[in-house]
């Protein structure tokens, strides 16, 4: 690949990331809030939601460590009827915070440095929960600061962890998850996944739900999608599976030999609808470089709904 495409690449990662935890792609109305916070509300659903804001910095002598945290939860009342989907959103950022936040580490075991505030399935506390995450995490850099200052070295550290509600219609909702983190090196690494709830069962999206006896046309769909994103970046037209793969770091995995670095694999992300399309993606070194950024793409509804299972019908309404 030419060091162009690359820088094409590059700028086409950072544009999906803003896309991704800060474009509102829906099929409802939207209301937007004043005075600056996120009050926005949604026409076709009487839950509103709301972003919790945390932003702080440590300094040690020339070194410093940035944590950011953009989290939106959704208003309720006692007197708020709170579908499955939106309790399963709650449940999902309640499990993502604490892991995301820069926590401690130790022997591979991860290490509460505080008792986190109860968040409740109502999204009580929740400003409360995302403070105690942050300031967890905050000070794990601090520790890491401390210890890199007292050997020489000054580096900065930096934690961004966004959570947005993207859209939702009176079947489902969708959220999308960006973490931004820098700890040294030539460049930092970024995280974006969404997630699409049932609002009647509350379950999430996952490939699961999809046909395991059609996995080579979903499969075929995946490698069109693939190909359309190195396609909007590369000078050279990517046509051929041979030509796809030249763009591909696809490692031979003693796990799944069927692979053999010529089959493209299912993303490790699960999907996510947003604006009445499936979202794919894959994550950073998932199936190409870093220069490539995080391949991304759209297949629509009637491309995906043959190919899905029982679970996958029961999802979307059409059983």
């Amino acid at each position: 690949m030419r060091k162009h495409f690359f820088q094409k690449a590059l700028f086409a990662g950072a544009v999906l990331a803003t896309t991704l935890y800060g474009s509102l792609l829906t099929s409802c109305q939207w209301f937007k809030g004043g005075d600056g916070e996120n009050t926005d509300s949604i026409a076709c659903d009487t839950i509103a939601w709301k972003a919790v804001v945390f932003e702080d910095s440590i300094t040690i002598n020339d070194a410093h460590a940035f944590q950011r945290m953009n989290i939106d939860f959704p208003v309720i009342t006692d007197s708020t009827d709170v579908d499955a989907g939106t309790l399963s959103a709650i449940a999902w950022i309640r499990d993502l915070l604490p892991d995301n936040s820069y926590p401690s580490w130790e022997n591979g075991t991860h290490l509460e440095t505080s008792v986190l505030p109860r968040l409740g399935d109502r999204a009580e506390g929740a400003a409360a929960y995302v403070e105690a995450c942050a300031r967890q995490g905050l000070d794990s850099m601090a520790v890491a600061v401390k210890s890199g200052a007292e050997e020489g070295f000054e580096t900065t550290y930096e934690n961004g962890l966004y959570i947005s509600f993207t859209e939702q219609t009176d079947n489902y909702l969708t959220l999308t998850l960006g973490l931004d983190v820098y700890t040294g090196g030539a460049h930092g690494a970024w995280v974006s996944e969404s997630a699409t709830f049932n609002k009647q069962s509350g379950k999430r999206l996952e490939w699961s739900m999809f046909d395991q006896t059609k996995k080579a046309e979903l499969q075929a769909l995946l490698i069109k999608g693939v190909k359309s994103y190195f396609n909007a970046f590369a000078e050279d037209s990517v046509m051929t599976d041979e030509q796809l793969y030249e763009h591909l770091l696809l490692f031979d995995d003693p796990e799944t030999p069927e692979n053999e670095g010529t089959t493209l694999p299912m993303p490790k992300t699960a999907p996510a609808i947003i604006g009445g399309e499936l979202s794919v993606i894959y994550q950073q070194y998932e199936i190409a470089a870093y220069a490539c950024g995080l391949p991304s793409f759209t297949l629509t509804m009637e491309e995906v709904r043959p190919l899905l299972n029982a679970e996958g019908r029961a999802f979307f309404g059409l059983e």
